[in-house]
């Protein structure tokens, strides 16, 4: 299987009804287009779709089978005991707005990618993931002034991350970037000044979900 697949969060729903899935992000069945008038269609197109893509076979019974490859991808997605997001928004905060979910099981990761109404789907290892958090901030300036004050209008790049972990609970923080310089929210939400180095090891932190 190709290290990135494609699939439709139409697609995602009903694999995680396959699979009795016992969690579905809401953000990915909000993706969805209205299935409910059309109930029965949109699942036999979604299960050709995933029948095309060699995630689920049916037998002559007409009983479907999922594939282990997709035991393995989506083990994370549906059974994972942690998952963490980064939401990131470019060019004057408004264009190039992309979400990218990461899905832990064990040692297994999966990343999701919401992209123009399409999920792309990738096996990631930890670094991979720390590597990822080290380039949310590359628009920032190395030496800001501490004593910047944000201007909303000056603002070109907002990154939000998120972790949840099952019966622990939650972390989250917001930067944003304006005329260079990096802000972070501080415990009241107030932005605050802050280095590239320390937002890096906080987005890093919250990331692997720890």
């Amino acid at each position: 299987m190709a290290s990135l697949m494609t699939i439709r969060p139409e697609e995602l729903f009903f694999l995680g009804e396959i699979m009795e899935a016992e969690y579905i992000d809401y953000s990915y069945i909000q993706a969805m287009e209205d299935v409910q008038q059309n109930f029965d269609v949109a699942k036999k197109d979604a299960i050709a779709g995933l029948g095309e893509k060699g995630l689920v076979k049916e037998s002559i019974s007409g009983r479907l089978k999922v594939k282990p490859v997709a035991e393995e991808l989506f083990g994370p997605v549906f059974f994972g005991e942690k998952e963490t997001v980064a939401v990131v928004l470019r060019n004057g905060a408004k264009q190039e707005a992309y979400t990218k979910f990461f899905h832990f099981k064990d040692a297994d990761i999966t990343c999701i990618t919401m992209e123009d109404g399409l999920l792309n789907i990738e096996k990631k290892a930890l670094v991979e993931v720390e590597a990822f958090a080290k380039t949310l901030f590359d628009g920032a300036a190395t030496n800001p002034m501490e004593d910047s004050k944000l201007a909303i209008d000056d603002i070109t790049d907002i990154v939000k991350v998120k972790s949840g972990i099952v019966r622990v609970g939650a972390k989250e923080q917001t930067w944003c970037i304006a005329d260079g310089v990096l802000f972070a929210g501080d415990h009241k939400g107030e932005p605050v000044v802050t280095s590239i180095e320390d937002a890096t090891a906080e987005a890093v932190q919250i990331l692997k979900g720890e």
